[in-house]
């Protein structure tokens, strides 16, 4: 049986990735020992209410208003999670925000008063964690400055970056996020940072937090086949280019090695595998191309990755179910509010058809999206899975509780 993992998720607004292929070297491995996968039931699914967020009120009044996304990942006993664009009451909106809680039973619900993902304790307002470029910033202050957008076309430009999947790497005492570099502020149609919050990707890279330290680094790429240009030239931590964005959908570690999806088209996403060690290296990147005689076939020419995983708004969540004996995605299909499940013996699947896990709580004309499940708050062999939505209407989080029954 595939080894089990202890990590996984994604992301929204479907991303990304870089189109030049490496050096075409196909690989093929060992299949593993695949039990044939029998198909699982929802035997209930109970709303859980909303899920408590960082509500200090300091001083300037500040605390947080709503985020989307919310990913998380277990580390050394605790929940770490990691959101995207973060409102908060004083009017002032991050692009990316987190939280920890050492509190594993969902159960009675989910509460994240804390406002950064290394302590369960901090009462203070939360921060954005991936932080600028020096290059960037100087972007910023040229575009943001007394200019008109007659005088130049970039006026009103800012960044923002969206986290996508969250991952341990306990070896190293540390957390990575992919996330995706966004050019965004131009109110112009057709002007090069447009298009509201969505704004234009860049690039896509990823983000290691030290857990000890308390620091995070934007990693920069190593051994790029070409540099990934964006609006302010050539970024060094661009691991990926616009369109694919591995792991920015969803990603898990299994063992020594990273499994992240991404270059989705209409929700369709493909996969790929890095050691965890040198999630950096593009070069040791290879990209599941799919089967030959029965065996996967890996290679790093990314241009022969196929399609192998359905994907909702923002992403969804991958991880080895035991109590399923199969690997279990979840996700909430696109522009809908049905929260899907769909089972694999393996993550390159074949998976099965999508089913119904439960359907999301917003009135008609809503639409949610960003499920993730959270798998170090599992129970009951896997089979009880905490789920947690965005809802856009109220800002808030919506945790769910799923259980499940092995098929016969």
């Amino acid at each position: 049986m595939f080894p089990s993992s202890s990590t996984h998720r994604p992301r929204r607004r479907a991303l990304l990735g870089l189109s030049a292929a490496a050096a075409a070297l196909a690989l093929a491995v060992s299949a593993p020992d695949a039990t044939a996968v029998s198909a699982p039931t929802v035997a209930g699914a109970q709303d859980l209410g909303v899920i408590a967020q960082n509500s200090h009120i300091l001083f300037n009044g500040a605390f947080v208003s709503g985020r989307d996304n919310g990913q998380s990942t277990g580390y050394q006993g605790h929940s770490v999670w990691i959101f995207n664009d973060t409102a908060l009451t004083d009017n002032s909106l991050l692009t990316n925000s987190g939280a920890m809680t050492d509190d594993l039973n969902g159960a009675d619900g989910i509460t994240l008063t804390s406002a950064s993902p290394y302590t369960s304790t901090d009462t203070g307002v939360p921060d954005s964690l991936i932080p600028m470029t020096l290059n960037e910033y100087a972007f910023q202050a040229t575009h943001n400055n007394g200019c008109t957008t007659a005088s130049d076309t970039y006026c009103g430009s800012v960044f923002a970056y969206w986290p996508g999947a969250i991952v341990a790497d306990p070896v190293r005492h540390r957390l990575l996020t992919f996330y995706g570099k966004l050019c965004r502020g131009q109110s112009t149609e057709g002007a090069p940072c447009y298009n509201g919050f969505a704004g234009q990707e860049q690039g896509n890279g990823v983000a290691a937090i030290d857990m000890d330290s308390h620091t995070v680094t934007r990693l920069d790429a190593q051994n790029m086949p070409a540099p990934v240009h964006t609006v302010d030239g050539d970024d060094a931590t661009m691991l990926f280019g616009p369109g694919q964005g591995y792991g920015n959908n969803s990603a898990f570690v299994s063992g020594d090695t990273l499994y992240g999806y991404g270059h989705c088209e209409n929700f369709r996403c493909r996969l790929g595998r890095v050691p965890l060690a040198s999630v950096q290296d593009r070069a040791q990147w290879t990209f599941y191309a799919g089967d030959s005689n029965g065996q996967p076939v890996w290679t790093s020419d990314e241009s022969r990755a196929v399609q192998v995983l359905d994907s909702g708004g923002a992403g969804g969540t991958v991880q080895w179910v035991p109590g399923l004996n199969a690997w279990l995605d979840t996700y909430m299909a696109p522009l809908s509010n049905t929260a899907q499940y769909e089972t694999a013996a393996d993550p390159w699947g074949p998976w099965s058809a999508p089913t119904t896990m439960f359907t999301g709580r917003t009135p008609s004309g809503g639409v949610d999206y960003a499920l993730y499940a959270h798998p170090e708050y599992a129970q009951n062999n896997g089979l009880t899975q905490y789920i947690s939505y965005y809802q856009p209407g109220t800002g808030y989080q919506i945790l769910e509780r799923v259980d499940f029954t092995a098929g016969g």
